[in-house]
């Protein structure tokens, strides 16, 4: 490496240390309360797991946790130490990249999976809203799971430590396929997301209307009956296209830097351009960490009945833990 690619490399290791340690480190942090509070509150509410949403949203949380806990604070740890293990060692090399890509897909299948169960609980024919079962959705986290952990093999067998970095296998089969594989992860799930959530929406607009049409004789018991599961459903709904909204938002960079990437994939680089692409993958993809950190913070804003929870569940344990601390 020359003399300019040294200093080069010097002063861009040197942001990252520095957005690495006064921005993603305290993201990190946060996003590892956030998502146990998640669980928490979750899990408070549906001890029994019998609520589909909720149990996807659990699913959810504790992905999200294996992805900062494994994928973000491991990757910091270079910036903030000066050790990389990833540059030495080949075997946490690839055990890394299989525990990060397997929590970021099923991350995602479980993003998919809301959206479409909130399609469900909101759709006129009964019997599309009977497929949203607990027995449904227990079979569909099982088999994903499952899925997600063998496809995800892949990401140990693919890479090796290049260039300092572990890197896929450059100029060879594999490494295409990373790069379209990077992409379709993202793009896939947005698809999905954006088109439930706008179905979410047409079948939301077509309840108003037909509770706008019931006779005032029966409008009165039939509102009664059902305004509580509707301010549930609701509570799940802007919680599930908040979380379309910041997953889309949030991911874009990365689907952008696997485009270039690929583009460029074919040409010869020097050290410098080596090392400005290895900047732009970091920033790129400190926004997929920041998604996985700020889910509480999300549901937080969405949804006022999300709150209200969140303030009641904190007051019950804290009651709890006093009277243990008395007692």
């Amino acid at each position: 490496m020359n003399s300019s690619a040294t200093v080069l490399g010097s002063q861009l290791n040197l942001i990252q240390t520095y957005l690495t340690g006064y921005f993603m480190v305290p993201v990190y942090m946060f996003g590892n309360l956030g998502n146990l509070a998640n669980i928490i509150l979750f899990f408070e509410r549906n001890p029994q797991l019998n609520n589909i949403c909720g149990l996807y949203f659990i699913g959810l949380s504790l992905a999200n946790l294996l992805i900062i806990d494994i994928g973000g604070l491991t990757r910091s740890l270079p910036f903030l130490t000066n050790f990389n293990l990833e540059s030495t060692s080949l075997i946490f090399c690839k055990c890394r990249l299989y525990f990060v890509h397997f929590p970021l897909l099923l991350g995602r299948y479980f993003i998919c999976l809301i959206s479409i169960d909130r399609w469900m609980v909101t759709s006129s024919n009964e019997s599309i809203r009977k497929m949203s079962s607990i027995k449904n959705a227990r079979y569909l986290i099982i088999v994903g799971t499952c899925i997600c952990a063998i496809f995800s093999i892949h990401a140990s067998i693919g890479f090796e430590i290049k260039f300092d970095r572990c890197y896929a296998y450059l100029n060879s089969s594999y490494s295409v396929f990373f790069s379209i594989y990077n992409g379709l992860s993202v793009i896939i799930p947005m698809v999905i997301m954006k088109i439930f959530s706008m179905l979410i929406i047409v079948n939301i607009r077509q309840s108003r209307r037909r509770i706008q049409v019931i006779p005032e004789v029966t409008a009165s018991t039939h509102q009664t009956s059902t305004r509580h599961i509707q301010q549930t459903n609701m509570k799940f709904i802007r919680l599930a296209l908040m979380q379309s909204l910041s997953f889309g938002l949030l991911n874009i960079c990365f689907v952008v830097y696997v485009i270039y990437d690929f583009a460029i994939s074919g040409q010869t680089k020097n050290s410098d351009q080596l090392v400005i692409n290895g900047f732009i993958y970091g920033v790129s993809i400190h926004p997929i960490y920041i998604f996985s950190s700020i889910t509480f913070a999300t549901y937080t804003l969405a949804s006022a009945k999300f709150r209200k929870e969140c303030i009641s569940t904190s007051r019950r344990l804290c009651t709890k833990l006093l009277r243990r601390f008395i007692h």
